[in-house]
């Protein structure tokens, strides 16, 4: 009887060291599992803070006609560039050419060059 009692405790004493190890390693999968939800969640963040062109340009757009001028650009750094963006010289920027200025160009392959 007593091999059988040192036996069930040697069980119950090594089921109770297995279950504390797998609460430790729960808690650990849930706080990595957590840290990525939360760092996924700034990035989207950040993602979501920085606003379309077609959002600037309907900023920058005072009167709503559709097209942006010089006097509506005082005081923005856009102005210095004003002349460069304004491709049909018709002394206003439209929302395509806008657009157009805020997108990153492709670089070509060398290939092509």
């Amino acid at each position: 009887m007593l091999i059988i009692s040192k036996l069930k405790f040697a069980y119950r004493n090594q089921s109770l060291k297995k279950q504390r190890k797998m609460k430790t390693q729960k808690t650990i999968v849930y706080a990595a599992f957590a840290a990525i939800v939360l760092s996924a969640g700034s990035i989207m963040a950040q993602e979501k803070q920085k606003p379309s062109p077609e959002q600037v340009f309907k900023k920058f757009d005072k009167n709503k006609d559709g097209k942006l001028t010089k006097e509506e650009l005082e005081g923005k750094k856009i102005l210095e560039r004003f002349d460069k963006i304004d491709k049909d010289k018709n002394g206003t920027i439209s929302l395509e050419e806008f657009v157009k200025s805020r997108t990153p160009k492709k670089k070509k392959p060398a290939s092509e060059e």
